[in-house]
């Protein structure tokens, strides 16, 4: 379990969220593009599942973040800049 505390002084606690790699569908190819994994021994998903697993928890609390297809179309769009 995570907590996070929020601007107001509260603590949030929040739900460990699982990737699931079936959830970034489409996004799979551009995501091999702009952010491939380049640990040899370890699988494509390994890293976004890294990403998702520590960082999309508290991102998902925005809406616009709020499921792996979300969060990295969102990455996908930044290193693109």
């Amino acid at each position: 379990m995570k907590f996070l505390v929020n601007l107001a002084g509260g603590i949030l606690l929040l739900q460990p969220r699982i990737f699931d790699p079936d959830r970034i569908g489409t996004l799979r190819p551009q995501l091999l593009k702009v952010w491939p994994n380049i640990h040899g021994n370890d699988s494509d998903d390994s890293l976004w599942k890294h990403e998702w697993e520590k960082h999309g928890t508290c991102s998902a609390l925005d809406p616009k973040f709020g499921s792996e297809e979300l969060y990295f179309n969102q990455e996908i769009q930044w290193m693109r800049v």
